[in-house]
């Protein structure tokens, strides 16, 4: 049964209400809510027969979750037909694909990783003659404004500030020119090449709303500005409701702000604010609601009253400014603490997992989380992943060099870097991706390691085959002896990608993108399954674990946010983990 505020949210929707904010606090039931309000929608004959409900979130994983809520509602219903349920990148895919002549895009899009898009890109500067300053990263395209030559800096926390504007202005415009001849774009062009499309054309924002007549904007305090302009253009015509938790905002560095939320009453005069206060999810925990509130009270936390989970102590013989140590120190320092985190931890998280819980260890810094994992790898303990956007991009760049007209031995190289990359540890007899992408056949044939050996023995008799169906017979065959060893653990999310773009018929690097948004939000995590997932607080948002351990707390609660993030993707019990620094014993 539907009551509180939630009840409150529906009737200002079947009333007409235009625009409504919501706040709501972890746990709180905003999932089910977003799912409601579109029914809500449904059942009141407010949508034509052709329109849907647009549910927009910030991650592929948070969609997951809507589609499970989705779900439970009987297959007769007609909201399956009449709710869209997408990210704000898939979305623009669509219309970019669509409309791109519109803003000069001469050629079918392309989709390559950030670190390939500058390359090219600083490739067709030279061909061009044009002088680019020197280690620009494809973040500046998320982070500036271009509009008529006038650069506008659009997030705060840029750290590209100190770079001179000229530099900045000349980057954005070639950016733009090697888009429009190439047809290659980056994720962080998405944004700013729509809200392009929507000035060019005034026609598509409406065509949008037409289709489209209420937004339902999950985790709207994690938007940007390109995402901004895209919902105030199309709000313009259609209705919204602003799902928003500032306390939840932890991506300030890709450029959201809490203005965004204050600014909100003064863009949409009538909109209507609601405060969702019921924790569904720890409605037997207390002692977990008391610390989510004690965090969003700014009070002091006092884990001795902590129920369901425990504060557990870590002694770690390393200096406790060592993150700011830089060079062989800090790495051996590194080490040491996730040392000391793992054998702090391990008889615990053993115990959860073998009562089949799914079990979180999040770590503040991304050193931090990579090391852990191949602490815990070393000690035979195997951590599931979380988030496979960088791997995927990294396959879908080595499946588009196997299809280039070549023997097969030139395929060398990227053959062994998408097999490694289906492991766990992204690693083949201990070569990781780096140095097999170096590999060519008379480096591999002087291989005596028994993985690479049978590796080598499979890829001989094809080594000046030209055929492309003989490179996915023979990648399908180095997956497969990965697959029959014991010490090597397989990435079945990556693995499946592999396999759908091998079986397709005429592959080509457009299809391939697309496999590949496919396939994310396919593999995404409607449900966490039981197990033990090493990762940092950023990629935990939108996922929920039955039992989470925070690493370093101290750390963590530097930043209020991040420690709210943190102490709520949990279902049942929580660890924060203290570190007793010791100092180092190697001096």
């Amino acid at each position: 049964m539907i009551e509180g505020k939630q009840k409150e949210l529906l009737d200002m929707l079947a009333s007409g209400e235009p625009y409504v904010l919501v706040e709501a606090p972890a746990g709180t039931g905003k999932t089910f809510c977003c799912i409601q309000a579109a029914k809500c929608l449904c059942d009141n004959n407010m949508l034509l027969p052709f329109q849907k409900a647009l549910v927009l979130t910030f991650s592929r994983n948070a969609r997951a979750q809507l589609i499970k809520e989705l779900s439970k509602i009987p297959a007769e219903s007609p909201i399956h037909k009449q709710i869209n349920i997408n990210n704000y990148h898939s979305f623009f895919k669509k219309y970019l694909d669509a409309y791109r002549d519109i803003i000069g895009i001469k050629k079918p899009l392309s989709i390559i990783d950030n670190d390939d898009f500058i390359e090219l890109l600083y490739d067709y500067a030279n061909n061009e003659s044009i002088a680019l300053r020197e280690g620009l990263e494809a973040e500046i395209l998320d982070d500036y404004l271009n509009d008529g030559g006038t650069l506008t800096l659009l997030n705060q926390e840029s750290k590209n500030k100190r770079i001179g504007n000229d530099a900045i202005a000349k980057f954005l415009d070639t950016a733009s020119q090697f888009t429009q001849v190439s047809g290659y774009i980056c994720f962080a062009q998405f944004g700013n090449l729509v809200c392009q499309m929507l000035n060019t054309s005034t026609q598509m924002a409406k065509a949008i709303s037409h289709d489209y007549p209420l937004l339902i904007l999950d985790e709207y305090q994690d938007t940007n500005y390109y995402q901004e302009q895209f919902v105030k253009q199309v709000l313009k015509s259609s209705k919204g409701i602003f799902f928003a938790d500032e306390w939840q905002m932890i991506y300030g560095f890709r450029g959201s702000t809490a203005d965004r939320l204050n600014e909100l009453p003064v863009i949409y005069t009538s909109i209507k604010k609601l405060v969702f206060t019921d924790y569904y999810r720890y409605k037997d925990k207390p002692d977990l609601i008391a610390i989510l509130k004690a965090i969003r009270a700014n009070s002091k936390l006092d884990y001795s009253e902590l129920a369901n989970g425990s504060l557990i102590p870590c002694r770690v013989a390393c200096d406790d400014n060592w993150q700011n140590i830089k060079g062989k120190s800090h790495t051996a320092q590194c080490t040491l603490f996730c040392s000391g985190v793992f054998y702090s931890t391990i008889k615990i998280v053993i115990s959860l997992l073998k009562q089949n819980k799914s079990v979180a260890i999040l770590c503040r810094r991304n050193n931090v989380a990579n090391r852990l994992t191949e602490v815990f790898f070393e000690n035979n303990m195997h951590p599931r992943t979380v988030s496979d956007t960088p791997e995927m991009s990294r396959i879908s760049k080595q499946i588009k060099r196997c299809l280039e007209p070549v023997e097969l031995q030139q395929k060398i190289p990227a053959l062994l870097s998408i097999a490694a990359l289906c492991t766990m540890n992204r690693k083949i007899d201990g070569e990781d991706v780096s140095m097999l992408s170096m590999y060519d056949s008379r480096t591999l044939s002087r291989k005596r390691k028994p993985i690479l050996s049978q590796i080598w023995l499979v890829i001989k008799p094809y080594l000046t085959s030209t055929n492309i169906a003989d490179c996915w017979v023979l990648l399908t065959q180095i997956i497969t002896i990965l697959v029959s060893q014991e010490s090597v653990t397989i990435n079945y999310a990556r693995k499946r990608y592999v396999e759908h773009c091998t079986r397709s018929k005429e592959l080509t690097p457009n299809l391939i993108d697309n496999i590949m948004m496919q396939r994310q939000y396919i593999d995404s995590f409607t449900n966490i399954n039981p197990g033990l997932y090493i990762t940092t607080i950023h990629q935990s948002k939108g996922k929920e674990f039955d039992c989470v351990f925070v690493v370093d707390i101290d750390d963590v609660i530097k930043d209020a946010n991040l420690l709210y993030v943190s102490h709520s993707r949990m279902k049942e019990r929580l660890y924060p983990i203290k570190a007793q620094y010791k100092g180092v014993s190697y001096r």
